[in-house]
């Protein structure tokens, strides 16, 4: 990727520092480019995701299954509060519940579950102003942080919230975060990646222990490489001579990057974009969500 197809910034969760870059090759396609400006920061980012569990059950309608028990919650809370992590929404806005919003897109009201930053970090992001995108199922938003710039968004996800009401669960978890942060000190990956690779770590300490699926991460990662592939070379076939080469030399270099990435993080996730790439019923959504309808 040319320099202005990246975003830099700086991620530190559980006092890891990780240095950052590219937006996603298939966000880039699927966006065509826009909002992949080259952002320099001196600045700390945070990470924030839904949990598909329900901390405002007036406003978060955006799940349209059964919610459960405040105890899926606190849990999830309670373990990153160990692990040094702190809503910084809710830290900010200690009177106003959950950060949702209304989304034309879905009619209805969305909630971001959780906005972690690192407690240590808290000093450096100024105002806490989310920028809400209607197009995205629960519509992420980009934090603002020290010099006002914004990080490029996450994307929301689903995750089994039962297994939070385990008691045993949270620990798992929580080792599972600590390692992951451990084994990539240097990993260099763009925020969204590194929060995109930690979910899919946790995805599969959840589907190994309540789902039975034990898959490969290389197995995983081979097909979510072939499936990105595939969607390059359809961009290549449909665009004009100039565009298909530009696209041919990205693929090439997504390819090439693919090998990279499995080397930094090893046997536990793939560095992409996963929750964004994933088409209901794709072979790597299969694996992934054995039992997610399409």
């Amino acid at each position: 990727m040319g320099k202005s197809d990246k975003t830099q910034a700086s991620c530190s969760l559980t006092g890891v520092k990780q240095v950052v870059p590219p937006v996603m090759m298939q966000d880039l396609a699927r966006q065509g480019g826009r909002g992949c400006r080259q952002y320099d920061l001196a600045a700390k980012a945070g990470s924030w995701g839904d949990f598909n569990y329900t901390l405002d059950p007036l406003l978060d309608r955006s799940g349209g299954g059964d919610h459960r028990p405040a105890a899926a919650a606190g849990a999830v809370t309670k373990v990153a509060s160990d692990l040094g992590l702190v809503d910084i929404w809710r830290d900010r806005h200690p009177d106003r519940g959950g950060y949702a919003h209304y989304s034309s897109a879905h009619n209805l009201h969305t909630c971001i579950d959780l906005w972690l930053v690192a407690r240590s970090l808290l000093g450096g992001v100024h105002p806490v102003v989310p920028w809400p995108r209607t197009y995205s199922y629960h519509s992420p938003v980009p934090l603002t942080v020290t010099v006002g710039i914004r990080v490029s968004p996450f994307f929301s996800w689903r995750y089994p919230p039962y297994s939070l009401l385990d008691s045993v669960f949270p620990k798992e978890l929580a080792t599972v975060i600590k390692d992951f942060f451990q084994i990539n000190k240097s990993l260099v990956a763009s925020v969204g990646t590194v929060w995109e690779t930690l979910k899919v770590c946790i995805r599969g300490v959840t589907i190994s222990k309540h789902a039975g699926v034990l898959r490969s991460i290389r197995g995983r990662l081979c097909m979510l490489e072939w499936e990105l592939a595939q969607f390059e070379q359809e961009q290549v076939l449909n665009a004009d001579d100039q565009t298909s080469g530009h696209m041919r030399d990205k693929l090439t270099e997504f390819q090439d990057t693919a090998l990279t990435e499995d080397q930094h993080l090893g046997k536990y996730a793939t560095a992409w974009v996963y929750g964004h790439g994933e088409r209901p019923g794709s072979a790597l959504a299969n694996v992934i969500h054995p039992n997610k309808e399409s």
